[in-house]
C-alpha cells in the first residue's frame, strides 16, 4: 500500500538533495531480462513525420502537409530515412480505414507509431491484422543501436487481430531480443484476438504490453481471446502488465515450452471473461492480478479464472481471484484456480473465494465492471513482497523496486518499502491505492494529453505539475530521461538528485521541493525548451511524507515534447 510507509525526515532529506546511485535486479522465475545495449539511439536522433484524414500522400509528411494513410506513411518514412535510425510518426485525430492496406507491417526495431492527440482509430477489414509487426528489422544506424519499436495511444479495431507480433515472417532473427512497447492502446472488438505474440524457433521475444483496454474481442459466436502469447520453439519473456482486459472469451493465454517460456503477467484487471488466465506448459509470474466475474460465453461451458496446466514453474502471488457462481448464470462449472502444472507451482497470499469464502469479499469498489478496492478492504497491506519488491541497494538506505512490478493497473507506484521491515505493505490484488495519509496522492499536469504529449509550437512552453495531498505536507517532485540500459519501462524512485536541468546522462533531478499547501496541491511550474529535442522523452514522479511520518510516492506522468 502507498501509505502508512515509515519515511524519516532525514530520509525523505536525502531525497531531496543527495547523489546516490542505483543498480537494477530484474530477474523473474529463472533467467534474468536481458539489458538494452547502451548506445541505443534517442527518438529525438530520427526522422519525424505526420499522417492526417485530411492529408495528401503526395505531401512531404511534415506537420504543416501531413500525408493520408498510416500503411503509406511507414513505408515512405522508412525509404526517407538512413537504415537503422529512428523513426516516429505521428498520427491526428480521426478513423484510418478508406485507402489503408491491411495489415499495416512494421519491424520490431525504428519506429515510433503514436497517437499525436486523442481520438486516433485504425479499422481495419475483419479478415487481417490491423498492424502487425512482421520482422526482426534492423539493428543499428548512424544515431547509434535501433531503438525497439513503439506503439502507442492508438485504438485497434475491426481486424481479424488488432497487433499481430510475429518477426519470424520476414528476414533473419537479431543477435539481441525483439522488444516491442504496446503502451495505452486500445485494442477492441477484433474478430478474433486484441493482441497475438508468437515467439518462434530461433527467435528471442521480450514484448511489453501495458496500460492497455483489450476488449470485445470476439467472432459471432463469441470466441475470441484478449492477449494470445505463444512461443512456438523459441525463447520469451513477455511482460503484460497494468491492462484492463475484459469481455473476452479467454482473458490472457500463454502457450510453451517450461525450459524457455516465463512470462510475466502483473498488475492486470482481467473481467468478464470465460477463462481468465491460461498458462500452459509454460513458467510465469502471475502477481498482483485481480480476476474476477468469469462468465459462460455460451451456455453449459466450465468457467475458469485461473487455469494452469502442462510443465512449468509458476509463481502464483497476491492475486485476487473471485468468481461467484451467481454471475456466471449458464455455467456447467465455476472453478476460480484449477492447478494441473507438473511443475513447481508457488501460491502465496492469494484471495480466492472457493478458498476464503463468499462472506468474505475483496470490497471492489462498483463490481464487476470497477474493480479497485475500496478504502476498507481487507487486502490492503495484506500482500507479500517477496515477489514484488526484491531489493535495489542504494547508498542512501535500501529501497526497494521491481521493474515489472514496479506499477498497479493504473500506473501508480507499486509499494517502496522504506523501513526495509517485514511488514507487508503491497496490496493484494492488480490496485494498489493512492492514499498518503488519508488524501490521494496524484501527480497531474494539465497541459500533457493522455498519451503524455506535450505540444510546443517550437517555442519554449511553460506547464504546471501538480501533486496533490494533505495540506502541510512535505512533497518533492523529481524528473528523469528513460534509462536505455532498462529493458522495460519502470518507476524510478530516486538516483542522483539535483537542481532543475535536463542531464545528459540518464539521471534523476530535482524538480521542486516544498510544503503541499491549504487547498492539498504543492504546484511546480516549469518551463519546457523545444531545444531539447523533439520526440524527447521524459518522466516525473513525487513523494510526501506527512507530519507523522507516513510517506506516499505518486503515480508516474509520462511528458513527450512534441511539435
Amino acid at each position: 500500500m502507498k501509505t502508512n510507509r515509515t519515511l524519516s525526515l532525514r530520509l525523505l532529506a536525502a531525497l531531496a538533495c543527495t547523489s546516490f546511485s542505483v543498480s537494477l535486479d530484474a530477474q523473474i522465475v529463472a533467467q534474468q531480462i536481458s539489458p538494452v545495449p547502451a548506445s541505443a539511439a534517442g527518438w529525438a536522433c530520427g526522422n519525424v513525420y505526420y499522417v492526417s484524414v485530411a492529408g495528401s500522400n503526395a505531401n512531404a509528411g511534415t506537420l504543416a502537409a501531413p500525408w493520408r494513410t498510416v500503411s503509406f506513411a511507414v513505408t515512405q518514412a522508412e525509404n526517407l530515412t538512413a537504415v537503422g535510425n529512428p523513426i516516429t510518426i505521428n498520427i491526428l485525430a480521426g478513423t484510418y480505414a478508406a485507402n489503408e492496406a491491411f495489415p499495416i507491417e512494421l519491424p520490431a526495431r525504428g519506429i515510433k507509431l503514436q497517437a499525436f492527440e486523442p481520438g486516433v482509430v485504425l479499422s481495419g477489414t475483419q479478415f487481417e491484422p490491423v498492424l502487425r509487426v512482421d520482422r526482426a528489422g534492423p539493428t543499428s544506424g548512424s544515431c547509434g543501436v535501433t531503438p525497439s519499436t513503439v506503439i502507442r495511444g492508438l485504438t485497434l479495431t475491426s481486424g481479424i487481430v488488432g497487433i499481430e507480433i510475429d518477426t519470424s515472417m520476414s528476414g533473419a532473427p537479431a543477435d539481441t531480443p525483439d522488444r516491442v512497447h504496446v503502451h495505452r492502446c486500445q485494442l477492441v472488438q477484433n474478430r478474433a484476438v486484441g493482441i497475438t505474440i508468437w515467439t518462434r524457433q530461433g527467435r528471442f521475444s521480450q514484448h511489453v504490453v501495458e496500460e492497455c483496454e483489450i476488449a470485445f474481442n470476439a467472432n459471432s459466436q463469441g470466441y475470441g481471446t484478449g492477449v494470445d502469447a505463444l512461443n512456438l520453439g523459441g525463447t520469451s519473456s513477455n511482460l503484460i502488465r497494468a491492462n484492463n482486459i475484459h469481455d473476452n472469451e479467454v482473458g490472457i493465454n500463454v502457450f510453451g515450452t517450461p525450459e524457455t517460456t516465463e512470462a510475466r503477467i502483473v498488475s492486470n484487471f482481467v473481467r468478464d471473461a470465460e477463462w481468465g488466465i491460461v498458462v500452459f506448459n509454460g513458467s510465469a509470474r502471475i502477481v498482483n492480478n485481480t480476476q474476477g466475474y468469469g462468465r459462460p460465453f455460451t451456455p453449459n461451458q466450465d468457467v475458469f479464472g485461473v487455469l494452469i496446466g502442462g510443465g512449468g514453474n509458476i509463481v502464483l502471488a497476491n492475486n485476487i481471484i473471485w468468481n461467484p457462481p451467481s454471475y456466471a448464470a449458464g455455467a456447467s462449472s465455476v472453478t476460480d484456480l484449477s492447478n494441473g502444472s507438473s511443475g513447481a507451482v508457488t501460491q502465496v497470499t492469494n484471495w480466492v473465494l472457493s478458498t476464503v469464502g463468499i462472506g468474505n469479499p475483496p470490497q471492489f469498489v462498483a463490481p464487476p465492471s470497477d474493480l479497485h478496492l475500496q478504502p476498507t478492504s481487507p487486502l490492503m497491506d495484506a500482500g507479500t513482497n517477496a515477489f514484488v519488491l526484491p531489493t535495489i541497494n542504494v547508498n542512501v538506505g535500501p529501497i526497494s523496486a521491481r521493474a515489472d512490478c514496479a506499477i498497479d493497473v493504473d500506473g501508480d507506484s507499486r509499494v517502496l518499502d522504506f523501513a526495509q521491515d517485514t511488514v507487508p505493505d503491497v496490496e493484494i490484488g492488480a490496485d494498489e491505492r493512492t492514499d498518503g495519509g488519508g488524501a490521494p496522492v496524484r501527480l497531474t499536469c494539465q497541459q500533457l494529453d493522455a498519451f503524455g504529449n506535450l505540444h510546443t509550437n517550437g517555442v519554449p512552453t511553460p506547464i504546471n505539475v501538480d501533486l496533490s495531498s494533505n495540506p502541510g505536507d512535505l512533497a518533492v517532485l523529481f524528473f528523469w530521461i528513460p534509462q536505455n540500459l532498462d529493458p522495460i519501462p519502470y518507476h524510478r524512485f530516486v538516483a542522483s538528485l539535483g537542481s532543475w536541468s535536463i542531464p545528459g546522462n540518464n539521471a534523476v533531478r530535482r524538480a521542486g521541493t516544498g510544503t503541499v499547501g491549504p487547498g492539498g496541491v504543492f504546484t511546480v511550474p516549469l518551463t519546457i525548451p523545444p531545444v531539447l529535442g523533439l520526440e524527447l522523452e521524459m518522466f516525473l514522479q513525487g513523494a510526501t511524507l506527512t507530519s507523522s511520518g507516513a510517506g506516499a510516492v505518486s503515480n508516474r506522468l509520462m511528458l513527450e515534447i512534441n511539435e
